[in-house]
């Protein structure tokens, strides 16, 4: 099957301002600047839309499917976290002559209408519900749920900063958003961060929404089948654990938060345990200025490589020993490292599950933990 691409770039041509004007302006769209992207489950399907800045234009809407042309589309800003999208014309492509050489009397009537509505939602996703796209070709009376994975802050520069590999927004909030969900613009402590994360970090087989943590964060329980609840919070060392009953779950989710410079630094660990236990996820985020970032160039405790001697002391084990654990450690090693979180505000702990070494009549006594200061 042929792979299908959609692109957006909104564009909004400034009338006689000069640069502070421009900069003005286009801090009212502040919410929406970055890439957003369809959460794609077929492969040969995407769509992007992409809201740019720059001196030129307020912004940027260009519209593609992998095909020689594009859809330019101008926008109208309702409020900080909704604007409303008309079709403006399309460039290119000898397949799409017919739309390009439409009557000028024509297109000015497509201009009038709209063809699209987005919504950014208080989950930091987007909603884009597109309507009659006669003169492009937007697809018709379709809704759309996009995701943030590029922000763009510069509103002074026509490109995007060189993007960090290991860097990815997962979420973002206007501080209306931000006062409707906490009662107030900015969080500040751990469960008001909670609050805040994404419903897949929050226990992986609950189904938790963002209304569920609300409950929760307030002394409730979430669900009757899949019953959860805030175990233990520590506002003052910045720590959250939950408990419940859940079907197919059984382990333990934990969740730590520290501001570092004005920057809200958080941990998320989950894990599943069986005869033996193993990480769901482990990630480091931080929240800046209503956006939630995700960091990966490093694991929770910091390191970017782990290996056997951080977790065996070698000097106990005899030569048939360092082979069984190097055996061990090749075959499970880096999937089998676990991690607790610090509940005084600063330690954290990684260690390895005891049970296959145990197994392999390893004492236990060569097992060690790495503790060290979070984020340091």
């Amino acid at each position: 099957m042929k792979k299908v691409v959609f692109t957006l770039f909104l564009a909004f041509a400034i009338m006689s301002c000069g640069i502070g004007k421009t900069e003005e302006q286009a801090g009212k769209w502040k919410n929406f600047f970055g890439e957003w992207n369809k959460d794609n489950k077929e492969i040969d399907e995407y769509f992007i839309l992409d809201f740019r800045s720059n001196a030129d234009t307020l912004v940027e809407i260009s519209y593609s499917v992998m095909g020689p042309f594009e859809e330019f589309l101008s926008g109208k800003l309702i409020s900080d976290t909704q604007a409303e999208l008309y079709f403006d014309y399309i460039v290119g492509s000898i397949s799409f002559d017919r739309i390009t050489e439409k009557e000028e009397a024509t297109l000015k009537e497509c201009r009038k209408k709209k063809v699209a509505d987005c919504t950014i939602n208080p989950d930091g996703t987007m909603t884009l519900q597109t309507y009659h796209d006669k003169c492009g070709q937007l697809p018709p009376n379709t809704k759309i749920i996009l995701r943030k994975t590029t922000d763009v802050t510069d509103m002074g520069t026509s490109e995007y900063e060189e993007e960090d590999p290991f860097s990815e927004v997962v979420a973002q909030y206007s501080p209306e958003q931000l006062k409707k969900l906490l009662g107030k613009t900015e969080p500040t402590n751990v469960r008001d961060l909670f609050i805040l994360l994404p419903d897949e970090l929050c226990v992986k087989y609950a189904n938790t929404t963002q209304a569920d943590r609300q409950a929760m964060a307030k002394g409730k329980f979430k669900g009757e089948t899949n019953r959860m609840w805030i175990d233990e919070i520590d506002l003052a060392h910045g720590y959250l654990d939950l408990d419940g009953i859940v079907m197919g779950f059984e382990g333990g989710w934990e969740m730590f938060a520290k501001k570092i410079d004005g920057v809200w630094w958080i941990a998320v660990n989950e894990q599943n345990c069986a005869a033996m236990c193993f990480t769901l996820h482990a990630n480091t985020y931080t929240f800046k200025n209503g956006t939630l970032t995700r960091h990966t160039e490093a694991n929770l405790a910091g390191y970017q490589d782990v290996w056997a001697e951080l977790f065996i002391d070698f000097d106990q084990l005899t030569e048939k020993q360092k082979e069984q654990v190097n055996k061990i450690w090749e075959n499970h090693g880096i999937e089998d490292v676990l991690f607790k979180l610090p509940r005084d505000g600063k330690t954290i702990t990684m260690y390895v599950d005891k049970l296959p070494y145990l197994e392999a009549e390893i004492p236990e006594t060569a097992l060690k933990k790495v503790k060290k200061e979070i984020w340091k």
